[in-house]
C-alpha cells in the first residue's frame, strides 16, 4: 500500500492495483483498478507509480487521473518484490535473484543499468545516499555501494535474529522487519560493519514496517499492527497494539492514520494519533484514555502550560462534559461513565505567545478499589498473605464521594 495525496494506492495481489479515495479516511472508497498485476510493493514519484509486479518485474503507471490509471511501461525481470525510488533511478527487490537497478528516467522505456545477486533472498530495499541496503532475509542486512548504479558493490553485511523481510533507514540506523523477530535495529554509521544494536521481539510474523519520526508502525501478520517507539534505537519499546480483522501484509502511515493492507479485508485504516484538533473551536480532543467497563466516579488533571489552556473531562465519552482545573484536585462526575476523555481548548494570550502544554496527567478512580496484587507472605506457615489495591473513588481524598 502507497498514498499519494487523497488516494490509497493498494496492491491487491492477482488483482491488480486498486486505487482508493481517502480524503474521508472513516470511508474509503474504490475510484479506480488497473488488473492483470500481481503487486507485491507500490512506489510513487510525482505521477507515476512504479510496482513491483512479483512475475513480471518493474511496471510504471501514469497517476495524475488517479481514477484511471495508464500504462506506461515495464521492465521485465521475471521476479520483483520490492521498490525503491531514489533520483532517476528504482532499486528493484529480486528474492533469488538479489536486486536490480534500473534506470527511470523515462517511465515509458525502463532499462536495466546492473545488478547485484546477494547471499539470501532479497525483499526489501532502501538508499541513503550512495549506499543501497537490502533486507535479505536469512542473510540479515546486506549494504551495497551504488556510487555507479550500474555496478553495485559490497560492502559489508550484518546477519539478524530472524529473517530480513522489509527494511527502513533514518540517520545512522536503519529497522528491520525481522520476521519471527520482530523489529530489529541495526547501526550503519560504517557501511562496511553494520552492528545489531536492538531487537523488540512481538507476537507473529513482522513483514512490513512504516517509519514516522522516532516511531515504527509494525505488521505482524496474523497479530495486527505494533506501534514501537524509537527514540533510543538502542532500547525500542511498544507503545501500542491494534488487532485487526484480517492478516496484515502492509503498512504506511499519512498524518494521523496508518493504512494498512489486509490478506482478505482489502484496505484498514487505523487513527495512530491521539488527539484531533478543531480549527474553528481552538480545541483539541483525545481518544479514549480508558474505556474499560468500570464505572469511572472521580478524575484529578495536572499540567505543565502557560495559561492559555483549558480543560475538561468526560466520563462518558464525550456525551457531558465537566470544566476541570489543571490543578491535581479531585473532581467528581455529575455524570460517571466508563469511557474517559479529555478536551483542550486553546487562546491566545497575546500576540506572538503561542498555548502551550508540555506534560499532562490524569488520574480517575473507579467505583470499585481494582485488586492489583495477592501474594503470600514466606515463613508463616502459610497464614498471612499481602493483599494490594488501587483506591475507588471513594477513598480518595478531596473527593465528595
Amino acid at each position: 500500500v502507497e498514498v499519494a495525496g487523497t488516494c490509497a494506492y493498494l496492491g491487491d495481489i492477482d488483482n491488480g492495483v486498486r486505487t482508493i479515495d481517502i480524503s474521508d479516511p472513516v470511508n474509503p472508497l474504490q475510484i479506480g483498478v488497473y488488473y492483470g498485476l500481481d503487486a507485491e510493493v507500490i512506489s510513487i514519484a510525482g505521477d507515476v507509480a512504479y510496482v513491483a509486479d512479483y512475475p513480471v518485474g518493474l511496471t510504471s503507471f501514469d497517476v495524475s487521473d488517479p481514477a484511471n490509471l495508464t500504462f506506461l511501461g515495464v521492465y521485465d525481470s521475471d521476479v520483483a518484490v520490492g521498490v525503491y525510488i531514489s533520483g532517476n533511478v528504482a532499486y528493484v527487490s529480486a528474492d533469488a535473484w538479489g536486486f536490480k537497478t534500473i534506470d527511470i528516467t523515462d517511465p515509458a522505456a525502463l532499462s536495466l543499468l546492473g545488478d547485484y545477486n546477494t547471499p539470501g533472498y532479497a525483499k526489501g530495499i532502501a538508499t541513503a545516499g550512495d549506499v543501497a541496503y537490502v533486507a535479505d532475509s536469512k542473510m540479515g542486512l546486506r549494504a551495497h555501494s551504488v556510487t555507479d548504479p550500474s555496478t553495485p558493490t559490497v560492502l559489508g553485511g550484518a546477519i539478524t535474529p530472524g529473517s530480513a523481510y522489509d527494511i527502513h533507514v533514518a540517520g545512522d540506523m536503519a529497522f528491520l522487519a525481522d520476521r519471527d523477530s520482530g523489529l530489529t535495529v541495526i547501526d550503519i554509521s560504517d557501511p562496511s560493519m553494520p552492528a545489531l544494536i536492538a531487537s523488540c521481539v512481538v507476537p507473529g510474523f513482522s513483514y512490513k514496517l512504516d517509519l514516522e519520526g522516532d516511531t515504527v508502525y509494525l505488521t505482524s501478520y496474523a497479530d495486527g499492527l505494533h506501534i514501537i517507539d524509537v527514540s533510543d534505537p538502542g532500547t525500542p519499546v511498544v507503545q501500542a497494539h491494534c488487532e485487526l480483522p484480517d492478516l496484515t501484509r502492509d503498512v504506511v502511515v499519512a498524518g494521523e492514520m496508518a493504512f494498512v493492507a489486509a490478506e482478505y479485508e482489502g484496505l484498514q485504516v487505523v487513527r495512530v494519533a491521539q488527539h484531533e484538533f478543531d480549527t474553528t473551536k481552538n480545541s483539541g480532543r483525545s481518544n479514549p484514555v480508558d474505556n474499560s467497563d468500570d464505572t469511572i466516579l472521580a478524575a484529578r488533571l495536572t499540567t505543565t502550560q502557560n495559561d492559555s489552556i483549558t480543560w475538561e473531562l468526560s466520563a462518558d465519552g464525550g456525551a457531558n462534559w465537566q470544566r476541570i482545573l489543571p490543578e491535581g484536585t479531585w473532581h467528581d462526575f455529575v455524570v460517571p461513565g466508563n469511557e474517559l476523555i479529555w478536551r483542550s481548548t486553546h487562546a491566545w494570550a497575546e500576540p506572538g505567545v503561542n498555548p502551550a502544554v508540555s506534560e499532562l496527567e490524569i488520574h480517575w478512580a473507579y467505583a470499585y478499589p481494582v485488586l492489583s496484587l495477592v501474594e503470600d507472605i514466606p515463613n508463616d506457615q502459610g497464614r498471612q498473605v499481602r493483599v494490594a489495591w488501587t483506591k475507588s473513588a471513594y477513598d480518595v481524598l478531596g473527593s465528595a464521594t
